[in-house]
């Protein structure tokens, strides 16, 4: 989604809107966007199957894809938020994921 952008800032100097270098914050959404997402859909499909728990599906569902989203655009535009509103929805979704243990 982002590596458009990502692509533009190296070669054409776009600005990223990011409170971070660059490089850094790619190397943060290799962690929190890729990552994270990989393990989450690993958790929420495999793992009910394994265990016969009901996984996610809806609402719930789109709620917890929404929030993951919404923490990626608030990391992309960090340069317009707080440090600790980007840092609370951006750890949110793995949050989320504890409450239901």
């Amino acid at each position: 989604m982002f590596v458009p952008w990502w692509a533009g800032s190296l070669t054409l100097g776009i600005p990223l809107e990011a409170a971070w270098p660059g490089p850094l914050w790619h190397g943060h959404e290799m962690v929190f966007g890729f990552v994270v997402a990989a393990i989450s859909g690993f958790l929420l499909t495999a793992v009910p199957v394994w265990t016969g728990q009901r996984g996610y599906s809806g609402w719930p569902l789109v709620l917890l894809a929404g929030l993951w989203l919404s923490g990626r655009l608030l990391v992309a535009s960090s340069g317009h938020w707080a440090a600790p509103l980007t840092a609370a929805v951006d750890l949110a979704v793995a949050a989320s994921r504890q409450c239901d243990a």
